[in-house]
């Protein structure tokens, strides 16, 4: 059964001293922080930012240029396939942080017959190397894990998903 949420706007719930200093560093901006402020487009920009202003990671100058210019999200996810440090950090955070927000809700729900992980993000970026920080992230709930290795969890690589949902709700 599809559950619709706001859990995305639920605390954001810092594990390590990283963390924390980007709670810090987002609630001086934003206040509340959410699990958003983290896992979503907008999530990417502010991991970035906090990675370049917070902890003084190197912004390459054609970097700098190409977000003057284009969507800053997708320069990101561009940079991290070219290799580009601070895009490749920003974009392991990011799946980090889906990963543990996925099996909280997993763990919420008891989502045993499997999470759908939606939204246009993923497809563009996915690789082994974020499916193993993602593995690894999901799989670390301490004495549940047994719960939440048996959890499937699929990516949605249809970017239209939604509005073929939509449409099918909209049509009954």
């Amino acid at each position: 059964h599809p559950f619709a949420t706001e859990g995305g706007h639920t605390d954001f719930a810092p594990r390590t001293p990283f963390d924390w200093e980007l709670l810090q560093y987002l609630q001086a901006k934003h206040g509340h922080v959410s699990w958003e402020r983290g896992v979503s487009g907008i999530g990417i920009c502010n991991i970035y930012n906090f990675l370049r202003d917070g902890k003084h990671r190197e912004e390459p100058d054609w970097l700098k240029e190409k977000m003057k210019v284009q969507e800053q999200g997708a320069v990101i996810g561009a940079g991290a396939q070219e290799g580009c440090p601070i895009c490749v950090e920003t974009l392991e955070v990011f799946v980090r942080y889906l990963a543990v927000e996925t099996s909280n809700l997993a763990m919420k729900l008891n989502a045993t017959g499997g999470v759908f992980i939606g939204g246009g993000i993923l497809p563009k970026i996915w690789n082994k190397n974020l499916q193993a920080i993602f593995l690894e992230h999901f799989l670390r709930v301490g004495r549940l894990r047994p719960l939440i290795e048996a959890v499937p969890v699929y990516l949605v690589l249809n970017t239209r998903a939604v509005l073929l949902g939509a449409a099918y709700y909209g049509k009954i």
